[in-house]
């Protein structure tokens, strides 16, 4: 392996690897994980919504309380 310090490299920081892409940032983890568990949460609602809806109009035909 060649020895790195004749190359002029230098370790980074912890700042410098939050900085540069690379580095994890933990407030960006919970943001991207919040968000997708608010959009998966919306999704559910909705559907739920419309079964909810489609059952209620069926129910509504059934018993003849709704017509078409």
């Amino acid at each position: 392996m060649k020895n790195l310090e004749n190359f002029g490299v230098q370790e980074l920081n912890a700042t410098e690897l939050q900085e540069v892409n690379g580095g994890l940032d933990l407030g960006g983890v919970i943001n991207l994980v919040t968000g997708v568990l608010g959009t998966v949460t919306g999704v559910v609602g909705g559907i739920v919504s419309v079964v909810g809806s489609i059952v209620e109009l069926a129910l509504g035909l059934v018993t003849g309380v709704v017509d078409l």
